[in-house]
């Protein structure tokens, strides 16, 4: 492997004449980094730990505990100035409250609002409850939006979620600069594979079968499929072997690898690559199941049981570290995230 500025090249060989490739990394997604010392923790032994999601979704939310007041008038800046400290990086301006209601991807907010995840943006369109340009803040859990304000002459005001909604008429909530805070459970740099061209191509085939085209969808699944081999497959010669013979994976995902279904491109073999040839993993090392929707036969929160596919394929009742899901094939496991935007997709979890 050479390094060369913000450049990172692998070469994979098996020996054969003619399967060599260099695969370039001009532009590699790293979730936000976080200093932290994992020696021996979840994240494995040793190496660079990015935090996972509800690290990323309390950094956001601890800077917005402490961000102060800038000004009347002002309550987008004061958002933005928030998400831009808290992770060093200048998320993009808007005008106003309604243009970035209008370029972030929103969801619309329960009527008790149970559905606003912890750090995303809680909007307020252009009613006769806010100004003309609307309203905004920042969730920071237990039912309270911090907010920039002009009240009582200004200032930075925490407000019971419902009162935010009655006061300002916010009716959806979105992630700053469409940021998903809480996509990726976790990043380290974990064991590193080796692998040759053609199995970069099938494993990328896997992961766009299994889970779609997006980075953070093909490298989630990579990351699983390292996960997977390190604690289950051992006994097979690779992750790509695993993959394809170890049947943990279904028929659907093993054909796709043989017939190249999908005709990765090479940026999304770059992306498998550099999870699995370089260790840079994008789910903590523990997340070790997920299911399609149709594949769960009940999930359980707060100890009650659901099986109602109703219940089953709506997102906002999986929360992390406590839903527990059951799958037709009598594996049982614990949620930890989803890897596409809005929650969309397969969600994710750990055994044991």
């Amino acid at each position: 492997m050479a390094e060369k500025g913000n450049q990172f090249k692998i070469s994979f060989s098996s020996g054969e004449s003619g399967d060599i490739r260099t695969f370039d990394y001009d532009s590699i997604f790293t979730p936000q980094k976080v200093t932290r010392d994992l020696s021996g923790g979840s994240g494995g032994s040793g190496g660079e730990y990015y935090g996972s999601d509800s690290d990323r979704q309390q950094i956001l939310v601890n800077e917005a505990n402490k961000h102060a007041f800038v000004g009347s008038g002002y309550c987008l800046k004061w958002v933005c100035n928030v998400y831009d400290t808290a992770f060093s990086k200048k998320c993009k301006r808007y005008g106003n409250v309604i243009a970035a209601y209008n370029a972030w991807k929103t969801t619309k907010i329960n009527s008790d609002g149970s559905n606003v995840p912890l750090g995303a943006a809680v909007l307020s369109h252009n009613t006769a409850k806010a100004s003309i340009n609307g309203h905004i803040g920042i969730f920071i859990g237990n039912g309270i939006v911090r907010h920039n304000s002009s009240r009582d002459g200004g200032g930075v005001y925490n407000d019971k979620i419902t009162d935010f909604m009655s006061t300002y008429g916010a009716d959806a909530w979105a992630w700053i600069d469409n940021d998903n805070l809480s996509l990726v459970s976790a990043s380290f740099i974990g064991a590193k594979h080796s692998a040759t061209e053609s199995e970069i191509r099938a494993l990328t085939n896997a992961c766009i079968q299994e889970n779609g085209g997006s980075e953070r969808a093909v490298k989630g699944e990579a990351s699983l499929m390292c996960n997977l081999y390190e604690s289950r497959g051992k006994s097979y010669s690779s992750v790509y072997s695993y993959v394809l013979n170890g049947k943990w994976f279904g028929a659907a995902t093993r054909q796709a690898m043989s017939t190249n279904k999908h005709n990765p491109s090479t940026q999304q073999m770059n992306w498998v690559a550099d999870v699995i040839c370089r260790g840079n993993r994008t789910l903590d090392k523990k997340i070790n199941e997920h299911d399609c929707y149709s594949d769960i036969s009940w999930i359980k929160n707060d100890g009650k049981t659901y099986t109602s596919y109703s219940y089953i394929k709506n997102p906002s009742n999986y929360k992390k570290d406590k839903t527990i899901v059951h799958n037709r094939y009598g594996s049982t496991w614990t949620f930890s995230c989803f890897l596409r935007d809005n929650n969309a997709g397969d969600p994710y979890g750990y055994t044991g």
